[in-house]
């Protein structure tokens, strides 16, 4: 039963991800690097720029997609082929996660047939990140479906600036103060 998912999640990577002959410890590297250097758009210095990751993104990134990425990548640990399709999926997701809302700012800032580009370009990148988060779900088992979907229909002022959720009752406004629900 639990290969199921896996198989899903190597299908899914198949589709969506493109080998580019990458070797498994140049994934390595790269994957540490990327953690070393912090995640595009969601380091806590980036919260306010224009261009950065959403709240309630942050909180799937944080809360939910780095936990399974570390429990996919334990589960795999034996498979050298899938722990390698598991970090080129998670190498993508932080590279797409960075550059989704950095295309959705430029096609409202830029005009014309750029402006339609940029926005060609976030629309795809988003539907690439929120496939490859329905195949780690997927991987997960059905309670992490069940969770992913719960968040992606929160409000989202009920998720601070770094990603945090809000104590009950309570709501972010848009500066990322917590105030009182109304």
């Amino acid at each position: 039963m639990e290969s199921l998912p896996i198989i899903v999640l190597v299908v899914l990577a198949c589709l969506l991800v493109a080998n580019n002959g990458w070797n498994g410890s140049a994934i390595k590297r790269r994957v540490i690097r990327r953690k070393h250097d912090g995640d595009s758009g969601t380091h806590p210095d980036d919260i306010r720029l224009s261009d950065s990751v959403s709240r309630k993104d942050r909180y799937i990134y944080w809360k939910l997609m780095s936990r399974w990425y570390e429990t996919l990548r334990g589960r795999s640990r034996n498979d050298k082929d899938l722990a390698r399709r598991l970090r080129i999926d998670w190498l993508s997701y932080m590279e797409l996660s960075g550059n989704r809302d950095t295309y959705g700012y430029l096609s409202g800032e830029t005009v014309g047939d750029d402006s339609d580009e940029y926005r060609k370009k976030y629309v795809a990148t988003l539907g690439k990140i929120e496939a490859l988060e329905d195949s780690f779900a997927v991987a997960m088992g059905k309670k992490a479906v069940k969770e992913l979907a719960c968040v992606r229909d929160m409000d989202p002022n009920l998720f601070g600036p770094a990603g945090e959720l809000a104590p009950k009752g309570c709501v972010y406004d848009t500066l990322g103060r917590l105030r009182n629900a109304a």
